[in-house]
Parts: C-alpha cells; sequence; structure tokens
C-alpha cells in the first residue's frame, strides 16, 4: 500500500478550494525542513502538473505559475540568500533541480535594473555585490551601463571619460546605481579598471588607470582641502 504524503496532500486540497487555508505541519517544523517541504510542492507542480522538465520550468516558470498554483506564501518558505529577491525565478529552479540547473547569478539582472528604472521608489538590495557572485553582477551591469550612457569609441576614451569621477558619478545616479558601486570602490574609473581586467583581459589599460587614478585622488584632496578651508572661515 503506497503511503500518502502529507503535506502534498493537504496542498492539494488547498489547490482544489477542499480547505481555504494550508499550512505546513506541525507548526513549528524547523525553517530548513519547512523550506524542503516548500521545495517538495514545487517540483511536484512542475512535474505532475506543468510536466515541465527542469530546462523548461527554468525557461518558463514565473508570475503566472505563481498565481494560477496558489504559490506565493509557499515560495516564502523557501530559504535564500539575503541578496537575492524571491522573484529571482531561474535561482528558484537551480534550488529545486541543482543537478539538472546550474544558476548564473547575473542573468536577469539587467531585466531587474530595468524594472528598478522604470519604478522611482525601487533600488538594488543594500547586498546585492556582497556574496562571491556580486563582483560579475556588478561588471554585468557596468557593461550595460557603458553601452547606454558612455559614448566612448575606444579604451582610451573609455578611460578617459572615466577620470572624470563627478561625471561618471552623476550618470550613475540617474542609472540609480551610484549607492551600489560607490560601496564597492572611491573611485569609478577604479571599476572600470577591474572590469575589464576581468571580463577583458589584456584589454585593459595600466598605464591609462595609474595616470588617472592618482589624477583623481589629487583632486579629491584638493576639494577636501577647498572644503575645511571654507568651514574654517566660516567659523
Amino acid at each position: 500500500m503506497q503511503s500518502v504524503d502529507t503535506t502534498l496532500y493537504n496542498f492539494q486540497n488547498y489547490l482544489l478550494g477542499v480547505t481555504t487555508k494550508f499550512s505546513f505541519k506541525p507548526a513549528k517544523m524547523d525553517p530548513a525542513e519547512k523550506s524542503n517541504q516548500a521545495m517538495k510542492i514545487f517540483r511536484w507542480v512542475i512535474e505532475d502538473m506543468l510536466e515541465w522538465t527542469p530546462q523548461e520550468a527554468k525557461d518558463h516558470f514565473g508570475d503566472k505559475e505563481i498565481e494560477f498554483f496558489k504559490l506565493k506564501n509557499i515560495l516564502k518558505d523557501v530559504i535564500y540568500p539575503k541578496n537575492i529577491r524571491k522573484k529571482n525565478y531561474p535561482y528558484l529552479i537551480s534550488l529545486l533541480y541543482p543537478d539538472e540547473i546550474q544558476y548564473d547569478a547575473t542573468e536577469g539582472v539587467i531585466e531587474q535594473w530595468d524594472d528598478i528604472l522604470a519604478h522611482s521608489n525601487r533600488r538594488f538590495p543594500g547586498n546585492i555585490f556582497d556574496d562571491e557572485n556580486g563582483k560579475e553582477i556588478a561588471y554585468t551591469l557596468l557593461e550595460e551601463f557603458n553601452k547606454r550612457y558612455i559614448p566612448a569609441s575606444s579604451i582610451e576614451e573609455l578611460y578617459k571619460i572615466y577620470s572624470n569621477s563627478g561625471y561618471i558619478n552623476n550618470l550613475l545616479r540617474d542609472a540609480k546605481l551610484y549607492i551600489s558601486f560607490s560601496k564597492l570602490c572611491t573611485y569609478p574609473i577604479t571599476l572600470l579598471h577591474e572590469m575589464l581586467k576581468t571580463r577583458y583581459p589584456g584589454e585593459e589599460d595600466s598605464f591609462l588607470y595609474t595616470i588617472y587614478i592618482l589624477k583623481n585622488i589629487e583632486d579629491n584632496v584638493h576639494l577636501n582641502k577647498t572644503k575645511r578651508k571654507k568651514k574654517k572661515n566660516a567659523e
């Protein structure tokens, strides 16, 4: 006789409207176990209801499925890293099928940025660049930022434009990236140089970087001296 999975049985009754509420039992279930049970429900929906492969789930699973299968509250119980949004469905699928689906931390980040740009009250999470994939996310965003905002036709011109920290920082503010990027480095040209070294090894220009970073530091020192002098005169 086949045993009944209590979690799936209760969820199926909730999905069919037999019950009006679903909750994990026991109520004081350990968070890790609750997360495992929640993922079991997601796998059942994907495999039994949708009849999708893991790759099909990665390509197609989204808000529509969450709403139709009443999964919004179930998703809340799946344990995510702090810097990953609950609506990052490719990450969810990689949790459900770790042997078949490898998560790319940069996937979807441009779409997330576009969503932030379209809504004045949204920002990137403050810790988006904190984990081991953080730099790759930053480099992906910086490359897209350069395509959209920086009219440079060569690496040399790109360095020259980035040598003006004030100009770049203002553009980053317009693009809602300044707060996130400023936590990674003092001067934008440093992030540019590191991105080029990582993504396009051999195309970075260490000579230009040295010249311009020294200029940035010198300008910053001069600016701070001027501010202190004005403050002293005001007193």
